[in-house]
């Protein structure tokens, strides 16, 4: 099972905002001046599109050894699903994590978890997996 984070939605005023030093030119210029850099900003590295991403988090085994419980999963709905992309998929009202495959030139859904009738069952295709963070 899969749960969204509470704040899973990317504050948009701050949202690939950097904050730049201003500094009062004063004497002389400090040699280092040419390497100052913005600090790491992790959305800038995983978000491509901040209204259309998600956060999700891992709480079941059922998902391992490609996913494992505590992993966040960062989900792109934007993006149009491909061969081999990972996928949160919405199956009887809950998430699910599925690869999407090609199997006689025909598109197919491989599912991580035991599911149970879901060829019977009504699935919709909620995103796709960007990105993985992993706690150590």
């Amino acid at each position: 099972m899969i749960q969204p984070l509470a704040s899973s939605k990317i504050n948009h005023s701050q949202a690939g905002q950097r904050t730049k030093r201003q500094m009062l030119a004063t004497g002389f210029a400090s040699p280092a001046d040419n390497f100052i850099e913005d600090r790491l900003n992790i959305h800038d590295l995983l978000v491509s599109n901040a209204t259309a991403t998600y956060f999700f988090k891992v709480t079941s085994a059922s998902y391992a050894p490609h996913f494992q419980p505590n992993d966040i999963l960062v989900i792109d709905r934007s993006k149009q699903p491909q061969q081999n992309n990972c996928l949160v998929v919405v199956i009887d009202h809950r998430f699910s994590i599925a690869r999407m495959e090609e199997s006689n030139s025909e598109q197919a859904l491989f599912f991580f978890s035991d599911q149970a009738n879901i060829n019977e069952q009504e699935v919709t295709i909620w995103g796709v997996i960007t990105n993985l963070i992993r706690p150590l």
